[in-house]
């Protein structure tokens, strides 16, 4: 007996030393995530510079009046590049790159900012880079006592070959889990220039960027909700449903004035999953099939290779392909598409999102689908999408920045790091505020801007229902039907071919169990995660293809849901 006890205690001891050896060879991706790895101070702008390049971005109108009410320059701005350690698409080691900007000569405790860029192509034009319009929001928000956190994404920004070689262009996991890393580096650097943080994180983008910041808000809060105080987040323009409403919008216009953005995420899909084609030829027209890959090399802004293709867009793609991803909502493209569509859960800081309702790039009504599925799923107090006037998408974008400025600077602690318009406007005290030139442009201009910061505020803004029965009568309809439809639980994607996530949200009584069956009844093992109280992974990339059901049992009651693998 003491001999067994005695062979059952070195065995045991030697699986521990074993895991221990093992263990000390993986890679700790998860330890070298957001490490810094080299920060240069590229640039310091005076507060007169810094009011030359807001004035020469927005010229006149009602922006640039609003923008020298709400965005005043009080600080010099330095301006850091970094290079910091993530991890690509597939979850290996990389590098990345983005940028810093820091208001000088300022002793209060200091909100992050992260801004989250709209699409580029040019490494150059990364934010990074210090010469495309991007950088422009970083010192503008600096200037005005922030800490603004931009990162170029992967595969964009000059970095010495050491990065992805490929921008994963609308990808939302890598869009997030460079995003996060890019902030734990700005921290790193704020550190060591002895900022003090006060603890909250800002969050926002437009176009692609609005994208990536709700995949950087769903990350963050099923991930890293410890780790990260999201205290509000604004998302503008933002193709979050790329798997039916922007791939509808896109197919009824026969024409695209930016038709490289189609281009851009079939190639950014195919490097990551694979699939797609075998053979350029496969999807690509002659002689689009030989002249549109180089494209995209990083060398050419989105205007320049704009300038190359046609805008009617359906002739540089075959038409049989054309068909599948219209037509088939199973083929290979539609399903990636589904894959990184941004909706199916929950967000539990505040988000808004801006939209205009002229946009010829997206279409608004991904806002009020995402409103629409996020108040489904709980989100009822935390969540609204707001317009924003009869703009054009790019017109739009000033607009959704500064509406994003006050809506951060009512929300913002440690106020006295500036004289804040918002807080004036807000009490309506015009003879104790210290910038009368302020006050009389206010004065000449009161009703547009008490107009415009009425919606931000939102007052009499209008409901989901509103703007879906001026815009989408029969999303209305499935709305309503849709209200108060029980107690259910969802998984997405769904078909999937590797992992699903299993949403319980709605559930309003603990988890007992979990359980997949195949159509036949029986039992099939598959591997889980739990992520936070609301969320559990489930892997099915070892089962055959078909139908599986999903059991959940609560001390309410069961409840089931169907996943197709394929």
């Amino acid at each position: 007996m003491m001999l067994l006890i005695m062979k059952k205690n070195f065995y045991g001891l030697f699986v521990i030393i074993f895991l221990v050896c093992v263990c000390s060879f993986l890679p700790s991706q998860a330890q070298e995530r957001g490490k810094l790895l080299s920060s240069q101070l590229v640039a310091v702008k005076t507060v007169g510079e810094i009011d030359n390049l807001i004035e020469q971005t927005l010229g006149g109108g009602l922006g640039a009046t609003i923008a020298k009410l709400f965005l005043p320059t009080y600080y010099d701005v330095a301006a850091y590049k970094l290079v910091y350690e993530t991890i690509d698409p597939l979850g290996n080691p990389t590098q990345a790159t983005g940028a810093v900007f820091i208001p000088l000569g300022i002793n209060c405790d200091l909100a992050m900012t992260t801004y989250l860029h709209g699409t580029l192509t040019a490494d150059r034009d990364a934010p990074s880079g210090f010469a495309g319009i991007e950088s422009v929001i970083g010192f503008a928000l600096a200037t005005d006592a922030y800490i603004t956190v931009m990162p170029d994404y992967l595969g964009l920004g000059e970095n010495n070959g050491q990065g992805l070689s490929y921008h994963p262009y609308q990808h939302a996991k890598s869009e997030a889990t460079a995003s996060v890393d890019m902030m734990r580096a700005a921290r790193v650097l704020c550190a060591q220039q002895n900022l003090k943080l006060n603890g909250q994180v800002f969050l926002t983008g437009y176009s692609q960027g609005a994208h990536a910041t709700l995949a950087t808000q769903r990350e963050i809060e099923r991930f890293h909700k410890n780790e990260f105080n999201l205290s509000y987040v604004t998302a503008g323009s933002g193709p979050y449903d790329l798997y039916s409403k922007q791939t509808k919008f896109v197919f009824a216009n026969p024409t695209y004035t930016n038709p490289s953005f189609l281009p851009y995420i079939l190639f950014g899909y195919q490097n990551i999953y694979g699939g797609i084609y075998n053979n350029i030829s496969e999807v690509l027209n002659d002689p689009f099939s030989v002249t549109v890959p180089p494209l995209f090399d990083g060398s050419l802004n989105v205007e320049q290779i704009d300038s190359m293709l046609p805008v009617q867009w359906k002739t540089i793609f075959k038409p049989a392909f054309l068909n599948d991803v219209e037509n088939n909502s199973g083929g290979r493209l539609r399903l990636l598409l589904r894959e990184n569509t941004v909706l199916g859960w929950r967000p539990r800081a505040q988000l808004r999102m801006y939209f205009c309702t002229k946009d010829e790039l997206v279409d608004f009504q991904n806002s009020l689908t995402a409103w629409g599925d996020f108040v489904k799923r709980g989100a009822l107090f935390n969540v609204a999408a707001l317009p924003l006037g009869p703009f054009k998408h790019f017109d739009c974008a000033q607009y959704a920045l500064l509406a994003t400025k006050i809506k951060f600077d009512s929300k913002k602690k440690g106020k006295g790091c500036s004289s804040n318009f918002w807080d004036w406007w807000k009490n309506n005290e015009a003879p104790e505020f210290e910038n009368q030139e302020l006050v009389n442009l206010y004065l000449q201009n009161q009703a547009e801007v008490d107009a415009f910061v009425e919606l931000v505020e939102e007052i009499n803004a209008p409901t989901l229902e509103e703007l879906l029965a001026q815009y989408d009568p029969q999303a209305l309809e499935e709305f309503k039907s849709e209200q108060n439809p029980g107690i259910s639980i969802t998984s997405y994607p769904n078909p999937t071919t590797e992992e699903v996530t299993l949403d319980l949200s709605s559930l309003e009584t603990p988890v007992k169990s979990v359980q997949v069956f195949d159509l036949q009844g029986a039992s099939v093992q598959v591997l889980s995660e739990t992520v936070g109280e609301d969320f559990m992974i489930l892997d099915f990339r070892n089962l055959k293809k078909g139908f599986y059901i999903i059991k959940v049992t609560t001390e309410a009651g069961t409840y089931q849901n169907k996943v197709i693998v394929h």
